[in-house]
């Protein structure tokens, strides 16, 4: 067989092959043919070797080869279905993608979008989301990224919303625009906020609204708006319980010039009792003038007359008396002048009167005093000689020097048409001796003043009956009347007690007054009034006339009033229901037309409405005097420029200073400022009407002077002069 070709042996099927069976493999490097068994050839053998295809018509390992080989075709080169790229693909996840694999593994339900987990704790991006340790049943919010803790929503890019509380504060922030909306304080307030600003608070004193509040229904079982409506019609600050001196309190709020308030008195008395500058006019009571100089050169009174008093030893003063009173006259055409004074010469017992003139044209200046002779500064020592006395020489008359008294030894002095007593005063008139010491004189009631008086009827020293100078009878001790004081020649008139406890007086027959113990009744031709107390409620003044008349002024003690009306006068204050008219004239009257108003209509037309804000007058208004305005000063650096502190203000700078302002439209103020240091003014929202439209710089000495007004809501202002 050595010698033989392989091709020339017969075919080794698998039917025939053993294990043992040896194959021929010819070695080309020894040039020898060896042999290897069937099991060598598949055990032993590390690799064979072929050169060109095998084809098996059957299987190999009991493998297909041809089938396996095309199931390969379709399989990619290194295909690993565990490596990273399948395994996505796959949508699964790589163990080195698990941060915590055996969580992974532990979970024991559907985490997808469409399953509903439950979960012990949530931590989301360092937020744990859990039931709450204390309260079961909600869900608890923590963190570890900062002190608040909260929900925030993002409607959209320009729109944050956070829900969110710390240690002390809870509440709903809108983080886009940085402002609460709503905010509770730990054991403290409940803040509600609208834009940025507080408008409702509640703490535990109670609540606070910014703003208006509206309510659909009731507030504490009241209609607020009804009663709103209601209170409308009530003036400001009106209650049941106010004093006359309260309510007087209140009305000096408003008093002063400009007010418009029309008094019916000043401290009680009736404006007829005032002397008025721009008026004739008659006074009728002691008028005082206090102007005082101390040189009587230097009166300068105006055109007129100008009373005036000297001050102690005033210069140029007439006399030799330490004081001066008198009255400087003053000529309008030239300017020259004449002065009347009366001085305090001595004790001052006779008065001494002087007067001198002031000269003009070439005679300029004062010239000397001269004093007025009159009766009690004329006979011996005087000065003044006299050739006669009311016509008659001196011999003519008896002489005091000559007998002291008229003593006409117990006969009459007959044929006397007037006796006149030298002066008043005690024991100076009529005496009756021998009897009960009867005097009659002329002297004050307390019957030891030497002066002018009531004439007295006294016994010894005790005054037993007066006439008093208005015509009064006042008697010491009782006047008895058994029946009637007629009148004298007239028997039909007189008084008369004609019962017990009653009295009356009869005119021509008729009674014209009776007294009861009910009260008084006054008759007259054409009707009656009854004065007296029908209850003990009341004092009743009753007539059968339709009206009561009285030609002089009343006054009360209390309160006089239009029965079971709103009408009524006080000590202090007219309230009246209504309007108050022009006798004969209903075109012209006062009225209080609706609450908090009050106007006068003059010709049926409104000249002049006063409201709790304006004072209107629709006609000229005419100032007879000056106009004096209220200056004051400011201080600081940081004032409120208000016209109603004062309308000349002042203010010396002491350091940078900012104002603000309280004006109402239409008011005005003069602002002058006095900076010496170089500081900076801040002025409110205002508009410059001049020096540029600017805010003045201001003046290093002196004061700078700014006008400023109000327009609607404008605030103008204006620099005076220019300003150095």
């Amino acid at each position: 067989m050595a010698d033989q070709k392989i091709s020339e042996l017969n075919a080794l099927t698998g039917v025939n092959a053993a294990d043992d069976d040896a194959l021929a493999i010819v070695d080309t490097s020894a040039t020898e043919t060896k042999k290897i068994t069937r099991a060598q050839l598949f055990t032993d053998t590390p690799s064979i070797d072929v050169s060109g295809n095998i084809t098996v018509s059957g299987t190999v390992d009991g493998r297909d080869v041809s089938a396996d080989g095309t199931k390969l075709d379709g399989i990619e080169a290194s295909a690993d279905v565990t490596d990273a790229t399948n395994v996505t693909a796959a949508g699964a996840l790589m163990d080195s993608e698990l941060t915590d694999i055996a969580s992974v593994k532990a979970l024991n339900q559907g985490v997808a979008t469409t399953n509903s987990p439950t979960f012990a704790a949530l931590t989301v991006d360092g937020h744990t989301l859990q039931d709450s340790t204390d309260r079961s049943g909600l869900l608890s919010l923590d963190t570890t990224l900062g002190t608040w803790r909260g929900i925030q929503i993002e409607p959209t890019t320009t729109s944050k919303w956070s829900l969110m509380g710390n240690q002390t504060d809870f509440g709903l922030y809108d983080d886009e625009n940085g402002e609460w909306i709503l905010n509770y304080n730990e054991n403290s307030t409940l803040q509600l906020y609208s834009n940025g600003t507080n408008s409702f608070t509640v703490e535990t004193t109670g609540a606070t609204v910014t703003g208006n509040l509206s309510v659909t229904g009731t507030v504490d079982g009241r209609d607020v708006a009804t009663d709103g409506t209601k209170l409308d019609g009530i003036e400001s600050g009106a209650t049941a319980d106010q004093t006359a001196a309260e309510i007087l309190t209140a009305i000096k709020t408003v008093d002063g010039s400009g007010s418009g308030l029309d008094a019916d008195t000043v401290d009680g008395i009736e404006a007829s009792s005032f002397l008025r500058s721009n008026a004739t006019d008659t006074a009728t009571g002691k008028l005082s003038f206090e102007y005082s100089v101390s040189d009587l050169n230097s009166v300068s009174g105006g055109d007129g007359i100008t009373p005036f008093k000297a001050s102690f030893q005033a210069s140029n003063r007439p006399g030799s008396g330490n004081y001066a009173t008198g009255l400087e006259f003053t000529f309008d055409d030239a300017g020259a002048r004449t002065q009347l004074v009366a001085g305090s010469n001595g004790n001052n017992n006779i008065p001494h009167l002087y007067t001198r003139g002031e000269g003009w044209s070439g005679d300029d200046g004062w010239h000397s005093w001269y004093q007025l002779w009159h009766e009690g500064n004329d006979g011996s020592g005087s000065g003044l000689d006299a050739d006669l006395l009311d016509g008659y020489h001196e011999g003519t008359f008896m002489r005091k020097s000559a007998n002291s008294n008229l003593n006409m030894n117990n006969y009459a002095l007959q044929n006397v048409n007037d006796i006149t007593f030298n002066d008043p005063g005690p024991n100076e008139g009529l005496k009756w001796n021998g009897g009960n010491d009867w005097r009659l004189y002329e002297s004050p009631d307390d019957l030891t003043t030497n002066g002018a008086g009531n004439l007295q009827f006294v016994t010894g020293s005790t005054r037993l009956m007066t006439i008093q100078t208005d015509g009064d009878v006042e008697i010491t001790g009782d006047l008895y009347v058994p029946d009637q004081i007629i009148h004298t020649g007239d028997t039909d008139t007189y008084m008369q007690f004609d019962a017990a406890d009653s009295w009356r007086v009869v005119a021509g027959g008729a009674e014209k007054l009776s007294t009861n113990t009910n009260g008084i009744t006054i008759t007259s031709a054409t009707g009656n009034a009854t004065f007296g107390s029908v209850n003990s409620t009341w004092f009743h003044m009753v007539t059968d006339r339709p009206n009561f008349y009285m030609d002089k002024g009343l006054r009360v003690n209390g309160t006089l009033g239009v029965y079971n009306q709103n009408t009524y006068l006080t000590s202090d204050d007219i309230y009246l229901n209504g309007i108050l008219y022009h006798y004969g004239d209903t075109d012209t009257y006062m009225q209080f037309h609706n609450a908090n108003e009050w106007r006068v209509v003059t010709g049926g037309t409104e000249r002049l409405e006063v409201t709790d804000s304006n004072v209107t007058v629709n006609t000229g208004l005419k100032l007879n005097k000056e106009v004096t305005e209220t200056v004051t000063a400011l201080s600081g650096t940081s004032d409120v420029l208000e016209p109603q502190e004062g309308t000349i203000r002042t203010h010396t700078l002491s350091g940078n200073t900012t104002y603000t302002e309280s004006f109402s439209a239409g008011q005005s103020m003069t602002l002058m400022i006095d900076d010496g240091a170089g500081y900076t003014v801040t002025w409110p929202t205002m508009t410059w009407v001049n020096n540029g439209g600017s805010a003045p710089t201001l003046a290093t000495s002196g004061y700078t002077v700014i006008v400023l007004w109000k327009v609607s809501t404008t605030l103008y202002g204006a620099l005076v002069g220019d300003g150095s």
